[in-house]
């Protein structure tokens, strides 16, 4: 059967799964700036820009 998807297309759960990580990411990073001391905060900015 023909797919009129390209193969790089995302299947609904890897969609799903890669948005909840966007958002949590999002999450993490907002949360940031109230995170105690200066060195804290920037490892959990590192950590959530990286995952």
């Amino acid at each position: 059967a023909d797919s009129r998807l390209p193969e790089t297309a995302l299947e609904m759960t890897q969609f799903l799964k890669r948005q909840g990580l966007a958002m949590l990411a999002r999450l993490i990073l907002n949360s940031c700036p109230q995170a105690p001391g200066d060195r804290m905060r920037k490892h959990l900015e590192t950590w959530a820009r990286e995952e």
